[in-house]
């Protein structure tokens, strides 16, 4: 209705499906808790949730400056540099790459380093499961400890990269869309960090 249209914007429609991802990811964590036998499992299925919902973030940035074409045809316009992989926690805890010029390659660069979550979490889940079950079954080939270590080192940096990244497609999206309200794109982060934190 506010719109004129018969279908939901596409920022709108995205914000939507991005907010049904949070009750199921809750649930997941909930059974988790109440059937612990199978926790992998429930932590698999949060992997799932988490990936779906960020494979989908590139697109609300995009959706700021009018979609990837406008994007495209902005970045061949004079662009004042920026910092594209820039981290920040704990308030005191930051760090960030020189100012460059961005262009459409290394946008292109900033959504593989969001993408790659959605690839290697669920992955290394996975495999987490898959020893879990192997140990319970009596596999003596499964060193579940050192196993877990290494999971636990790849899927940190792999949150820290995708964390970093989308810093830097906020920083971008200032640059390009002056007019945009701080407030949306800071509620972006808030969302990202608290399912990143809440892995």
């Amino acid at each position: 209705r506010l719109t004129g249209g018969g279908w939901p914007s596409q920022r709108s429609w995205l914000t939507a499906t991005l907010v049904l991802g949070v009750p199921c990811f809750a649930v997941a964590g909930l059974l988790g808790v109440l059937l612990p036998e199978l926790g992998p499992l429930w932590g698999l299925v949060q992997t799932w949730v988490l990936a779906a919902n960020f494979w989908k973030i590139p697109k609300v940035f995009l959706s700021f400056v009018g979609g990837g074409v406008k994007l495209n045809l902005r970045l061949r316009e004079p662009v004042e540099p920026v910092s594209l992989m820039q981290f920040r926690a704990f308030f005191f805890i930051r760090c960030h790459t020189p100012p460059h010029v961005p262009t459409a390659a290394s946008m292109f660069k900033l959504r593989l380093c969001i993408w790659q979550m959605c690839l290697v979490q669920p992955l290394l889940a996975f495999i987490q499961v898959v020893a879990d079950w192997e140990l319970v079954l009596g596999a003596q080939f499964v060193d579940n400890v050192q196993l877990h270590r290494t999971a636990k080192l790849f899927r940190f940096g792999s949150l820290l990269l995708c964390m970093a990244a989308c810093r830097g497609f906020q920083n971008v999206i200032v640059v390009l869309n002056p007019n945009v309200k701080a407030g949306e794109l800071q509620s972006i982060q808030m969302y990202c960090q608290s399912y990143i934190f809440s892995m």
